[in-house]
C-alpha cells in the first residue's frame, strides 16, 4: 500500500463495485519494460506481457483485499489506483485501531492467499504440461503474490505491516507516541532492508525503501 502522486488517472474497470484505476506511471513503467524487453525478439515480449499480466491481476487482487475489508467494517466506498510503485486503496473515513489493522493485513491476505492457490495448482499440474503456459502463469502468481505478500507485511510505513503496527502501537501509546515509535521500527527496517538489497544487488529495491524512508523523515521531521 504505496502512496500515490497526484498523477492523471485513467480508469480501467470496475470489480465487486470497487473503481480500479492506472495513473501514468504505471502506463509509463509498462512502456519502459516493454521497449527494454522488446529488444530481445517476440518471446521477450511475451515474457514482458505475460509477468505484466500476472502483476496486474496480483495487484489488483491485493488493493481488492483492502477495499472489501473496508466496506465490510462499514466505510462505504473506495478507490483502487495502480502505479509505478504499485497499488494503493484510496477511501475516506476514521476508522478504529482494530478496523485499521483489519484493513491493513486484508492485502496481504489475500496475496498469500492467492500465492497459496497458485502454487498448490502447480503441484498437481500434470508433468507433462509443466512446461506450458498456464504452468508458467502459476509459477509467477506463486513467486509474485508470495513476494508482494510477504514485502508489505514488513513494517516499513507506509506499507501495510507500517500501518498495522502503528495501529497496534496506538492501544498502548497516545497516537503521537504510536507514530514516532512505529516510525522508529520502521527507520531499522528500512536500513536492514537497503542493506540487504545491496548485498543481494538489487538495486530496484534499494530505491523503493530507499523512496520509502524518505516519506518516513519527512513525517518524523513534521511530527518533531
Amino acid at each position: 500500500m504505496f502512496g500515490l502522486s497526484l498523477q492523471p488517472r485513467h480508469r480501467l474497470f470496475s470489480v465487486f463495485g470497487v473503481p480500479v484505476f492506472a495513473d501514468t506511471s504505471a502506463l509509463a513503467l509498462l512502456a519502459i519494460v516493454l521497449w527494454t524487453n522488446g529488444r530481445g525478439g517476440p518471446s521477450a515480449i511475451v515474457g514482458s506481457l505475460l509477468l505484466a499480466a500476472v502483476v496486474f491481476v496480483s495487484l489488483v487482487g491485493h488493493e481488492l483485499g483492502h477495499a472489501l475489508m473496508i466496506r465490510a467494517r462499514g466505510y462505504g466506498r473506495s478507490d483502487i489506483i495502480l502505479g509505478g510503485l504499485g497499488g494503493v486503496c484510496r477511501w475516506q473515513g476514521s476508522p478504529t485501531r482494530g478496523d485499521m489493522i483489519r484493513i491493513a493485513l486484508a492485502g496481504p491476505a489475500v496475496s498469500l492467499g492467492l500465492a497459496a492457490v497458485s502454487g498448490a495448482l502447480h503441484a498437481v499440474t500434470p508433468v507433462g504440461l509443466a512446461a506450458g503456459l498456464p504452468a508458467q502463469v502459476l509459477r509467477l502468481g506463486l513467486i509474485v503474490n508470495l513476494v508482494w505478500g510477504v514485502f508489505n507485511l514488513i513494517p516499513i510505513y507506509p506499507m501495510d505491516g507500517g500501518r498495522a503496527l502503528r495501529s497496534a502501537l496506538a492501544f498502548r501509546y497516545s497516537m503521537r507516541d504510536a507514530t514516532r515509535r512505529s516510525l522508529q521500527v520502521s527507520f531499522a527496517c528500512g536500513v536492514a532492508a537497503i542493506g540487504l538489497g545491496v548485498f543481494v544487488r538489487d538495486p530496484i529495491a534499494v530505491a523503493v525503501v530507499a523512496l520509502l524512508l524518505f516519506q518516513n523523515w519527512r513525517e518524523w521531521d513534521t511530527l518533531r
